[in-house]
């Protein structure tokens, strides 16, 4: 119980404890009698707003005395965010890779510039997958342990027929509601973004002169090399230009030539498209409870496509 005054955890006790408010900081909570006009099991709480009321049950044992239900209080507000998905069903999926072999990417073979090869490929992916696969949106709720473990009580009351406990239970869970604790840090994306991109970026950075300090002649990659590599591609979450990973894994057959031609050409010129220099990060806060930007560890995710070149080089 010393614990109970250094910190701001908030306890729950309830027993046989009739001395227990004398020594320690609780508070009673419950003041109804469970046995003709006494009281004899209390409940004590750190935090009396955590309750919102309470009733007396009847037991379904043969007992003079009564059980008390006591419902959490739900003043937090439920926590939904909208979250946004591709539909993939099977029949999304065939759709996709017979009009994907329509497509003559050979059109692209004979341009020079990279970023207007990485372009032609990512918007006709993109835009094939916009037609089969749209995005959908489903609103989320969070659900608490709190929740979620009188779901289970509930379960479990159900099988044992005891609707009377079961009813309470159930009313509780709705006047709760799905809602989330409080948010533990409060950091703006802008700032997280700007802070790990000034990691590995210099403001007095200065572009130096390109030199020809070689006659050597890059290496150049087959077709081959690429479709193995592609069908290697683990099962991962989508990077920032949304076209998800089972694209370019299940369909390398249609896809190794044009990426192929892709990052020879990166290769041969040197440079790099834009699209392939983006990550989608998660910050990963590296304490409990995180005070300032350098307290989060960045977990980025990159383009397939340069995991799959980083690979074959």
């Amino acid at each position: 119980m010393e614990r109970t005054l250094k910190t701001n955890e908030v306890f729950i006790v309830a027993g046989n404890l009739n001395a227990l408010a004398e020594h320690t900081t609780l508070k009673l909570i419950n003041s109804v009698p469970t046995r003709d006009n006494a009281s004899l099991d209390k409940v004590f709480s750190s935090e009396l707003s955590l309750i919102s009321g309470h009733r007396n049950f009847n037991s379904i044992i043969d007992t003079d005395n009564q059980g008390v239900f006591f419902e959490i209080s739900g003043h937090e507000r439920p926590f939904k965010w909208v979250s946004y998905f591709r539909d993939c069903r099977p029949k999304h999926h065939l759709r996709f890779f017979e009009d994907l072999k329509n497509i003559d990417f050979s059109n692209g073979y004979e341009e020079h510039d990279v970023q207007l090869k990485y372009d032609l490929l990512h918007n006709t992916v993109i835009d094939l997958l916009n037609i089969h696969c749209p995005i959908r949106a489903v609103t989320m709720i969070y659900v608490t342990p709190l929740v979620k473990r009188l779901y289970k009580e509930k379960y479990k009351l159900q099988k044992s027929g005891r609707r009377e406990i079961r009813a309470a239970i159930r009313n509780s869970s709705k006047k709760r509601g799905h809602s989330t604790s409080k948010q533990w840090w409060d950091f703006e994306p802008d700032k997280l973004n700007k802070f790990f991109a000034g990691i590995s970026t210099s403001p007095n950075y200065i572009e130096p002169n390109r030199m020809d300090t070689c006659n050597w002649e890059p290496p150049e990659l087959h077709t081959l090399q690429v479709f193995k590599q592609m069908e290697r591609i683990m099962k991962t979450s989508c990077d920032v230009d949304d076209v998800p990973w089972w694209v370019y894994k299940k369909a390398a057959y249609l896809l190794a030539e044009p990426v192929t031609d892709l990052l020879n050409c990166i290769l041969k010129t040197s440079t790099f498209p834009s699209g392939l220099k983006l990550s989608k990060i998660t910050p990963i806060p590296k304490v409990s409870h995180p005070t300032n930007l350098s307290e989060f560890r960045p977990v980025s995710v990159t383009p397939v496509i340069s995991r799959c070149f980083e690979k074959l080089l």
